[in-house]
């Protein structure tokens, strides 16, 4: 699976929006190259199909795999899956596709949402409708939110060496930050570093997955690839 990651960071065009800061930039829109824009119309997830109407009205039905890269609007990556409490009607997504096979499935924020999303009954069990209350709705969308910090996907941008300080470009095209400690484990290929931080691959455009604690605050590792991100054109 780590193996899937990097080949789609390596394959993703990234972009140098977004500010230089902890968090995110909420006020940008991401900048997903062939990414489809829509909003969720349904999801099985026994036959992993998740269906859209896109932003021309057009409805699309995309097959979702164990390779299907999901992340949140943070950069993070959606652990659960289709299983995730946001998949539900009216929640807005951009895929990006291989012909009908999604092969990234990127999740907007929560207020861009249809504001009375309509509860689709399951097509399976296992299948998530959207919770009818709006306070449970919001509780469990910020719990998945938060969920998604634990991995952030994206590229090396920058980082500063003497002051410890990482910008990676996100799938999305945003930026992040992190401060990471001297400590901090470095695994490259799956093999941790002996230099750690201070390890060469840390270099301006590998692929890298930043694993962090409980809510984001944290770096507890990274995980990159020797080999730099492919540029656009």
């Amino acid at each position: 699976m780590f193996r899937k990651l990097v080949a789609i960071l390596m394959g993703t065009a990234f972009f140098a929006a977004g500010s230089f800061a902890r968090a995110d930039d909420k006020t940008s829109k991401p900048e997903i190259k062939g990414g489809i824009e829509g909003k969720i119309k349904s999801v099985d997830v026994d036959s992993k199909t998740l269906t859209i109407t896109t932003s021309q009205g057009r409805e699309r039905a995309f097959q979702v795999t164990d390779d299907t890269v999901m992340v949140g609007p943070r950069g993070g990556k959606v652990r659960r899956h289709l299983k995730d409490p946001r998949f539900h009607e009216g929640f807005p997504v951009t895929i990006v596709a291989d012909r009908n096979t999604a092969t990234e499935v990127h999740l907007g924020y929560a207020k861009d949402a249809s504001e009375e999303p309509a509860v689709s009954k399951p097509k399976t069990k296992t299948a998530q409708p959207a919770a009818t209350n709006p306070i449970k709705r919001a509780a469990a969308t910020k719990q998945a939110e938060d969920d998604d910090e634990a991995e952030v996907l994206g590229h090396v941008k920058s980082f500063d060496s003497s002051k410890r300080i990482l910008v990676i470009s996100l799938l999305n095209g945003n930026t992040r930050s992190f401060i990471l400690a001297k400590s901090t484990p470095v695994l490259i290929k799956g093999k941790e570093s002996k230099e750690g931080i201070e390890d060469p691959a840390l270099r301006t455009g590998a692929a890298i997955i930043v694993i962090t604690d409980e809510g984001g605050k944290k770096v507890k590792e990274l995980k990159i690839s020797e080999a730099k991100a492919r540029k656009a054109g």
